[in-house]
C-alpha cells in the first residue's frame, strides 16, 4: 500500500481533501453499436421490434439498417429470471419438541410485543406487587437478572390447564384410543391469556388447548367451513330497537362455545402437553366434538345451535 495523500482533521471533524492535478485528462467514453444503444432506448425492446419501426418509420432518427445484436444483453436476463411458486402442500412436518422448521410466514409485528405502549410513550409493565399492569417511562432493565418464564410450571397456570382440560373432559369431546396407522394426527398447543378487571388488576388467568388447525386437509379432514357470524351493526339495531321498544335483553355466555359442535369427519389428536396419561403415552385423542383452532369448529358449533333452534 502506498500513502497518496495525508490529512488533517477539521474542527468540525470533516477531512478536505484539494486534489491539484498536473494537467488535463482526458476520459474514453464507452462507444456502444447503434443497435444495443436503440435497443436500451427502447426498454430493451428485441431487434424484430426495431427493425418494425424502422421500417414503418415510425421513430425519428432511427436507422434503417437495424442489425441483429451479437451477445446476450445482461439486463433482459435478468428480467427474465422467474421464482419458483411455494408448494401448497408440505410434504414434511416437525413431530416432535424443538425440531427445525423452515418457514416463510414472518408479518407486521406489533408494538406491544415489546413492551412499549400504543397510547403513551413508555413501557408496559406488570407490577408484581399491585398485579396490575402500569405504564412508566423511567424505567431500568437488568440484563443479568433472569425470570422464569415456563408457566405451566406454575400453579395458577397448572390450575387454568386443569380446568380447560375438565371443560373438555366434561363435554365429552373426545376419547382416548390407539394410534391409527393411515390417519394424520393433528397437534395441539396451550395458549395463555391473563384477564384484567377494569382497574388493571388481575382477574384469572386463562388456558385455552388448541388445535392445530394449518395441518388439515381439506377434503380429507373437513369439508364446508362458512358460519355466519352477527354483524355489529346488527347488534347495535337490535339494542336500539329494546330500548325503543321497552324489551327485557339476556346476554347468554356459553362457556367453551365450541367444544359443543359435533364433528362429521374423524379427527385424532395428540394428547396435551403437560397433561399425558401415564403409560398411555403412544395413544391419541379421537375427537368426537369440535375443538378450537380446526378448521370447521365455527361451522359445528353453527350447526349445533342453529338445529337447537329450530327444533324449539
Amino acid at each position: 500500500m502506498h500513502l497518496v495523500k495525508k490529512i488533517n482533521m477539521e474542527k468540525n471533524r470533516n477531512f478536505l481533501i484539494v486534489f491539484k492535478y498536473g494537467g488535463d485528462i482526458a476520459l474514453k467514453v464507452n462507444n456502444l453499436e447503434e443497435s444495443w444503444l436503440w435497443h436500451r432506448r427502447f426498454g430493451h425492446l428485441n431487434s424484430h421490434g426495431l427493425k418494425l419501426l424502422s421500417q414503418n418509420n415510425m421513430v425519428v432518427g432511427l436507422p434503417s439498417c437495424i442489425e441483429d445484436k451479437e451477445g446476450v444483453c445482461e439486463g433482459c436476463a435478468l428480467g427474465k429470471h422467474h421464482q419458483q411458486p411455494f408448494p401448497k402442500g408440505v410434504g414434511w412436518r416437525a413431530k416432535k419438541d424443538l425440531e427445525l422448521v423452515h418457514m416463510d410466514v414472518c408479518g407486521p409485528m406489533s408494538r406491544l410485543s415489546h413492551g412499549c405502549s400504543s397510547q403513551s410513550k413508555g413501557y408496559r409493565l406488570y407490577s408484581l406487587k399491585s398485579n396490575k399492569i402500569v405504564i412508566s417511562r423511567d424505567v431500568l432493565f437488568d440484563e443479568k437478572a433472569t425470570w422464569n418464564q415456563e408457566e405451566s410450571k406454575d400453579k395458577a397456570w397448572r390450575k387454568a390447564m386443569q380446568e380447560e382440560f375438565n371443560a373438555i373432559e366434561k363435554s365429552k369431546t373426545w376419547q382416548l384410543v390407539e394410534r391409527p396407522i393411515n390417519k394424520e394426527i393433528i397437534g395441539v398447543k396451550w395458549v395463555y391469556r391473563v384477564k384484567h378487571n377494569s382497574d388493571g388488576s388481575v382477574q384469572r388467568n386463562k388456558a385455552r388447548l388448541v388445535a392445530k388447525g394449518y395441518s388439515q386437509q381439506p377434503g380429507i379432514d373437513y369439508n364446508e367451513t362458512f358460519a355466519s357470524n352477527a354483524r355489529l351493526d346488527t347488534i347495535r339495531t337490535l339494542i336500539a330497537m329494546a330500548a325503543q321498544k321497552g324489551w327485557l335483553l339476556h346476554q347468554l355466555d356459553v362457556k367453551s362455545t365450541f367444544l359443543n359442535g359435533e364433528l362429521e369427519k374423524d379427527i385424532y389428536v395428540e394428547q396435551p402437553q403437560g397433561i399425558i396419561v401415564n403409560g398411555e403415552e403412544y395413544k391419541v385423542y379421537k375427537l368426537n366434538k369440535a375443538l378450537y383452532g380446526l378448521k370447521q369448529t365455527q361451522r359445528a358449533w353453527y350447526t349445533q345451535i342453529d338445529g337447537y333452534f329450530l327444533e324449539k
